[in-house]
């Protein structure tokens, strides 16, 4: 749940001269009183009012959801950068160690990147005949491509 504040000297919500002393958090043995008589009638300074918004999860938001069936512009932008993040992962794999892109074209170069990461990390032998070291390091490269 996200809260808003109503801007200073703009809410009239103030707490009646009653409330004053029963609006206080329990906490034994502590005196509110100089804070209350500092405040007033005001339940913050100035005035200023927390509410609540109301939120709505992106599915049901049809109108604020910012995604590729909402917004086809962005799904055509992220299709143009998806392709362009593709085509240099197999430039980068080709270049680097042909051997792999086979693997790349195979499986997707996101999902090998992950594999070979965390088989490099934990040590676990690969089926793949390939230096499992060399592998990493393309991904990383590609990795690296992506960011910028």
């Amino acid at each position: 749940m996200l809260l808003g504040l109503y801007p200073p000297g703009k809410n009239n919500y103030l707490i009646t001269e009653e409330q004053k002393y029963n609006a206080v958090p329990p906490v034994e043995g502590f005196d509110f009183k100089p804070w209350i008589d500092e405040m007033g009638l005001e339940a913050l300074p100035y005035q200023t009012t927390v509410f609540p918004i109301q939120m709505n999860g992106w599915a049901y938001d049809y109108m604020l959801a910012i995604d590729n069936d909402n917004c086809p512009t962005r799904g055509a932008q992220e299709d143009t950068i998806t392709d362009k993040i593709v085509a240099d992962a197999d430039e980068i794999a080709q270049r680097d160690m042909p051997d792999f892109k086979k693997y790349l074209d195979g499986y997707g170069w996101s999902d090998l990147c992950n594999y070979v990461s965390w088989a490099y990390t934990e040590s676990v032998e690969l089926t793949i005949p390939l230096d499992i070291k060399e592998m990493f390091d393309v991904c990383n490269t590609i990795r690296k491509n992506e960011t910028q």
